[in-house]
């Protein structure tokens, strides 16, 4: 019964999380209240694929370190990426290259509130792995 019960909650949370897989032509991300999230030009496909040309592995770090550091910033109105902070860090070194990763993007396109650009809070996972 227990584990019913669990399995209705992920299910239901699962309906209410917004698309994570990225589609051609994506639009962005409406939410109730008439809220849009901030989005890399291009897309979340183009983020991620941006993110993997410019994140470089640290030199001399032989660690066998992999998986993700989250970094957070705001997307301000005029799509600029500040207050950038790192949430969950892996290694100091990894962390360092994720934030540098952050500050050199583009500038976004902001978020919207009722149609106004509006000031929003951004989590990104960057991933790190040996190829």
């Amino acid at each position: 019964m227990r584990h019913l019960f669990l399995l209705a909650i992920l299910a239901a949370a699962m309906c209410f999380t917004p698309g994570t897989y990225a589609q051609k032509n994506e639009q962005p991300v409406s939410l109730p209240y008439d809220i849009e999230l901030p989005q890399f030009p291009g897309g979340e496909a183009a983020m991620y694929k941006w993110i993997d040309e410019h994140v470089k592995w640290p030199d001399g770090f032989d660690e066998d370190v992999y998986g993700r550091v989250v970094v957070s910033f705001m997307v301000e109105t005029d799509g600029k990426l500040t207050e950038i902070t790192v949430l969950r860090e892996l290694h100091p070194r990894l962390a360092e290259e994720a934030v540098r990763v952050v500050k050199a993007m583009p500038k976004w396109i902001p978020g919207r509130k009722k149609g106004v650009p509006t000031r929003m809070r951004y989590n990104l996972p960057v991933r790190f792995r040996l190829m």
